[in-house]
């Protein structure tokens, strides 16, 4: 990793070097949660990486189609306020409070319905963080992948 603090050699690195910086490590957790990363979110800067991003970022991501989903984030909003205030003599754990909301403006967004599982959904996805924080004994020595015993 290569922390760049000062404008000009930031810029350097953006304008001019921006393809041999383009990748990010790959980490046993995010292959496995990733499928061998062939997702969006992990696969390595390639052809292949670029077509699904530019179907995302043209389909999902336009300013037209964020617009669209206002009343779907304007929903979940009341909701999440609603839930807050009825809970307002006891504290609250915020951020267990806005899994629900997240996830349903996602879900709602790409496939019009809430997540029918959404429990099971962010459990499952809590794991996946949990994961993803920690590292491996093959992040430090690849050839020890096949013990892929997750530590720290």
């Amino acid at each position: 990793m290569i922390i760049v603090s000062f404008p000009r050699f930031a810029e350097e690195v953006m304008k001019n070097h921006d393809l041999n910086f383009a990748d990010r490590p790959f980490f046993l957790p995010s292959k496995i949660i990733s499928y061998g990363c062939t997702n969006i979110a992990f696969s390595p800067y390639s052809n292949y990486w670029r077509q699904p991003r530019k179907i995302f970022t043209l389909e999902v991501l336009s300013t037209r189609r964020v617009e669209s989903f206002s009343h779907i984030r304007e929903e979940e909003v009341v909701n999440l306020v609603r839930s807050i205030s009825a809970a307002a003599d006891s504290p609250i754990n915020l951020t267990e409070k806005l899994f629900a909301p997240t996830n349903n403006v996602i879900s709602k967004a790409m496939l019009g319905k809430k997540c029918e599982e959404q429990e099971k959904f962010i459990s499952a996805l809590k794991e996946v963080i949990e994961l993803s924080g920690g590292f491996t004994l093959a992040d430090l020595f690849p050839s020890l992948e096949f013990i892929s015993v997750t530590v720290g």
